[in-house]
């Protein structure tokens, strides 16, 4: 619905991660962590992570040490963290949830 409306300033790397799939032999935020590590990104990046339940509010909760709803069809969530070691910390801080 959006495509060809919105153009990114920067080119945008999509990484496929296995932990966030159903038959990823790891998952968690530290397994999360550790293989986006491989990846490139810095500390001003923006990461996008798309997944699904359980995996995506396991990732928030561990991220924020709070507990949230469930996510509803279609519902995305906004983490923010000075760091990744903030997020390791679980202080990151949820700026948003909704559609």
């Amino acid at each position: 619905m959006l495509a060809g409306t919105a153009r990114p300033r920067t080119p945008v790397a999509v990484v496929e991660l296995v932990t966030l799939t159903p038959r990823g032999a790891r998952s968690g935020l530290e397994a999360f962590l550790d293989e986006a590590a491989a990846t490139t990104f810095g500390p001003d990046d923006v990461v996008f992570v798309v997944g699904h339940e359980p995996r995506i509010p396991q990732l928030v909760e561990a991220m924020t040490s709070t507990r949230e709803p469930p996510l509803r069809n279609g519902e995305a969530v906004c983490v923010r963290a000075p760091s990744v070691d903030d997020l390791r910390a679980g202080k990151g801080v949820l700026e948003w949830r909704g559609p």
